[in-house]
């Protein structure tokens, strides 16, 4: 592993990891949406349709 002397190294590793952690947590976030009964609709689709006044 390259020492984090390098602050670009550093903040690519903490874009990455947030990045794959955002992934995760909205996947998360999606599955548990999905198991409510009565409810198909994705966190991102339900924020959508809320912007739009649907």
């Amino acid at each position: 592993m390259v020492p984090a002397r390098n602050p670009n190294l550093a903040v690519v590793l903490v874009l990455y990891a947030g990045a794959v952690g955002g992934s995760w947590m909205g996947w998360l976030c999606r599955n548990g949406v999905d198991r409510e009964p009565g409810s198909r609709m994705s966190l991102a689709e339900r924020g959508d349709r809320d912007l739009r006044g649907g």
